[in-house]
């Protein structure tokens, strides 16, 4: 009782709901209609194909291009997060990722940075140049006597 490929037979549909049935139309079993999500619009009042068929699809849609629904997340989160324009958190989300860290000038994955109490992007940084400004609250002062202390203890 195999419906797939053909066309959708709303009356047959009906009867199939009627005696609390359905057929799902992707892999062609008859299952309970607790197995069809509720579509007020379709005429049966259900979708025409089974919940595991439909999250099979969206399994597979979303492997096929993981790394376009990664971006577009990306997208999403920089937008939200950082404040920015579509197109500038395009662009980040395309060239932002592999760049050279505005402070070790090393070319390795960037992160974007921000100013914690402003909320305002600054620029591309790596992970761990991130991490010290993180560390030090960007309190220039903190830095300053890092850099003092490395200096101290710095063998010549």
């Amino acid at each position: 009782m195999t419906r797939r490929g053909q066309a959708y037979d709303y009356a047959l549909a009906a009867a199939d709901v009627a005696r609390g049935y359905k057929v799902c139309t992707i892999c062609g079993v008859d299952k309970p209609l607790g197995d069809f999500s509720v579509r007020a619009k379709h005429p049966t009042g259900r979708v025409p194909h089974c919940k595991s068929c439909c999250s099979n699809r969206t399994i597979s849609a979303y492997n096929k291009n993981r790394e376009l629904h990664r971006i577009k997340d990306m997208v999403n989160y920089y937008i939200r997060r950082y404040n920015l324009s579509r197109q500038e958190a395009i662009s980040r989300a395309l060239h932002g990722r592999l760049g050279t860290c505005e402070i070790c000038s090393q070319s390795i994955d960037t992160v974007i940075d921000h100013d914690h109490s402003t909320g305002k992007t600054r620029g591309l940084i790596c992970q761990s140049c991130n991490s010290v400004l993180g560390y030090s609250k960007d309190n220039t002062d903190i830095l300053q006597k890092a850099i003092e202390y490395l200096n101290k203890y710095r063998r010549v």
